[in-house]
């Protein structure tokens, strides 16, 4: 059994220790969302690390229950703000840790965000912004973000027409991605307006653009800002999300604020011509002959335009293709990006104030093992280590995350659907779940409607 570092007496410190795998506890929010993501990449990437990943919800109320992580980890990696602020408190000070820092849109999430050992950013934007406010480059480690290329992939001919087929699109209709939950919409910071005027634009010039949306929540910006009878492929949530992107024939990101984007490196590895605005990764991807695909004015007819450009001409169109899937297979394969994970780690470890256990052998990653993960990541595990009698419960509970997330949003159909296929892998939990959908499927949909009608009512009764 490995020791705790806090029981190293005086007498072993003086010996040699024997070198032990670092063990590294991961803390995403929800393991549905891209910081579940990331944590999958870099547990499935590392070999060299022993980790486990369990969710900031799942960590509270494990450390509620008598669990004690810093017994059983080297080092803690909060992958968010909300991670570190609910979860840092029983931790930070008490074991190495590294905190994220995606982006910026809230001045007071930077607190948490610095707070860590060490600090890991996805790209040279938000490390240059860092070294801007102050703050040690020697705390700053960049692991970008990746993406399995085996899994996005371009699709084949077959593929492509099934999917499209799939989501009701002709092939005279040029669908243009987006994908982003409005959820994570802080200050109109998706762009999603740009992102319309665009479609408008691009309508205007002869194309017929229809904008294919992957993500709940957007169906009242939809309306908003294209009308109710506008052609528009909108799914709020899907199984395998990489065949969404079969059916695109480009990708837009118009957006203010990014910590990535992970979708623009999704739909490049499909093979999909993209155009972005120069947030968050877009420079460091977008380089040489790509840089032409970054719009630097947030005039939405820029996107009409290039886009248009594209659509007149097939060589163009597949030179690009060709172009996007190149660039994200040789710099942005999650085989390239988790494995620098291991010096953020490590520098934590190093920059750890307290009493540490014992040597870590921090074995730097074999560029040549590419391919030493030939998984999904949807089959990583997840909370190994958190105590038995709670584990069942914190599957269910994040499991349920995106059917509570999906009602919140008024996507009530996808959610009502999700939270049937939860009630047969849970049949323990299909009353609540029924429950769940009656509630926020009919009860509070009929009682708003209600309401409405009475304002209604009462406003006419008022006037005359």
């Amino acid at each position: 059994m490995r020791k705790n570092w806090q029981a190293v007496s005086s007498e072993n410190s003086k010996q040699s220790l024997p070198e032990l795998r670092p063990r590294i506890l991961l803390v995403p929010d929800w393991l549905q969302w891209i910081t579940g993501t990331i944590a999958k990449a870099i547990k499935a990437h590392n070999p060299d690390l022993e980790a486990d990943i369990v969710p900031m919800g799942v960590v509270q109320m494990a450390i509620q229950k008598g669990w004690n992580p810093s017994e059983q980890f080297d080092v803690v990696h909060f992958l968010t703000t909300q991670a570190t602020e609910r979860a840092g408190a029983s931790l930070l000070g008490k074991i190495p840790a590294a905190t994220t820092m995606h982006h910026i849109h809230d001045e007071a999430d930077l607190t948490h965000d610095l707070r860590g050992d060490a600090i890991m950013v996805s790209c040279s934007q938000w490390e240059n912004d860092l070294l801007r406010r102050g703050v040690s480059g020697g705390k700053i480690v960049r692991v970008p973000y990746g993406v399995e290329t085996r899994d996005f992939r371009p699709p084949s001919v077959r593929e492509r027409e099934t999917a499209r087929k799939a989501w009701g699109l002709d092939p005279n209709e040029v669908a243009i991605g987006f994908v982003g939950k409005k959820g994570s919409d802080n200050f109109g910071r998706k762009g999603f307006d740009i992102f319309c005027a665009g479609i408008l634009a691009l309508r205007e010039k002869g194309v017929r653009a229809v904008p294919m949306i992957l993500g709940s929540g957007w169906q009242e910006d939809l309306q908003k800002n294209l009308g109710k009878e506008f052609r528009a492929v909108h799914q709020p949530f899907v199984p395998q999300q990489s065949v969404f992107y079969h059916a695109m024939d480009y990708y837009w990101v118009a957006s203010r604020i990014e910590g990535g984007p992970v979708p623009l490196l999704e739909a490049m590895a499909s093979g999909i011509p993209c155009l972005a605005r120069p947030v968050g990764m877009v420079e460091d991807v977008l380089t040489n002959q790509l840089s032409d695909w970054v719009v630097r004015s947030d005039r939405p007819t820029e996107f009409a335009d290039k886009t248009a450009t594209w659509v007149e001409s097939s060589r163009l169109r597949q030179e690009a293709a060709r172009a996007a899937r190149d660039r994200i297979v040789e710099a942005f394969d999650w085989s390239i990006s988790a494995p620098k994970a291991l010096a953020l780690y490590q520098k934590a470890w190093d920059l750890f104030q307290g009493q540490k256990r014992a040597d870590l052998a921090w074995r730097q990653p074999d560029v040549g093992r590419r391919e030493s993960f030939l998984g999904s990541l949807d089959q990583v595990e997840t909370m190994i280590r958190i105590p038995r009698s709670i584990r069942g419960v914190s599957r269910f509970r994040e499991d349920s995350n995106m059917v509570n997330e999906l009602f919140r949003v008024k996507n009530r159909q996808t959610a009502s659907a999700l939270a049937l296929r939860l009630a047969i892998q849970y049949p323990e939990k299909a009353p609540h779940l029924l429950a769940n959908i009656l509630l926020n499927a009919w009860i509070r949909p009929s009682r708003m409607a209600l309401g409405r009608w009475k304002q209604k009512i009462l406003k006419n009764m008022f006037q005359k």
